[in-house]
């Protein structure tokens, strides 16, 4: 299974990859929405790991721009933010149930148990 990382934040970026790598995915990186999204078009994933907020475009514009192409597509979006609005951001996108909020700082195990549940079709965790 082939997991995309997009994520602006090099450690973080870096870190998730050989988490998921060490976990049997097979693993693409991208530093930017726009990179991401052309990775995404050449070489496939089964899940798109995505920041919310990033510098050239956001992970709801990534989110947006895959579910035009792709609508099942399994998409897990990170955020550090701690108030509501990336959960607003995320209800007005997205299709109820179809995108999983992973908030950072996550451990291992989180990271884990919401990749495996979304690329298993499971109800997602922190569902907006």
């Amino acid at each position: 299974m082939r997991i995309l990382v997009i994520e602006d934040n090099r450690a973080l970026r870096d870190i998730t990859a050989r988490l998921l790598a060490s976990h049997g995915y097979e693993v693409l990186v991208a530093d930017g929405g726009g990179e991401g999204l052309r990775l995404w078009r050449e070489h496939g994933a089964d899940l798109v790991l995505t920041d919310i907020h990033m510098g050239d475009m956001s992970g709801i514009d990534v989110v947006r721009e895959i579910r035009a192409t792709l609508p099942s597509l399994p998409v897990v979006v990170m955020s550090g933010s701690s108030n509501d609005d990336d959960l607003k951001l995320l209800r007005a996108t997205a299709q109820p149930g179809s995108v999983a909020l992973l908030m950072k700082p996550f451990l291992r195990d989180q990271l884990f148990a919401t990749v495996d549940r979304e690329l298993q079709g499971g109800p997602p965790a922190g569902q907006p």
